[in-house]
Parts: C-alpha cells; structure tokens; sequence
C-alpha cells in the first residue's frame, strides 16, 4: 500500500498521527500497516488539553531514507 503512495503519488514520506485519546484511530493504523513509533504533544493544541498528547506511526515496511 504504502509503495503506490511513494512510487506513484511521488509521496516523500508517509505518516500517521492521532490523539491519544482515539484509541480507534490507532486500531485503523495498526490494521494498515502502521507501527507505533512514539508518543509527543501536539505543537497546536494547549498543554492542558485532553487532546494534546498523540501517537505517531509509521509504515512497517517504509524505506529508511524517507523517515529521514
């Protein structure tokens, strides 16, 4: 899935981010193939949001070079 974004949508790099707190979002990016790589706050969300802490995730199978 994730060839045809780079390979032929000409995508540099492919990600995936949600709120912490959708814990179904995180459920559909395992299911496609995404990997959890970390945990951070959201730069436009205020600290004391509910929303502010996300889950980041990348493609299993992603190139090295385009997680650079």
């Amino acid at each position: 899935m994730f060839e045809v974004w780079v390979d032929n949508l000409h995508f540099e790099k492919v990600v995936s981010f949600t709120s912490s707190l959708s814990k179904n979002s995180e459920s559909v990016m395992q299911r496609i193939g995404m990997k959890y790589v970390a945990n951070f706050d959201h730069p436009k969300i205020e600290k004391e949001s509910l929303l502010c802490s996300h889950v980041l995730s990348f493609p299993r199978l992603i190139k090295a070079s385009l997680m650079c």
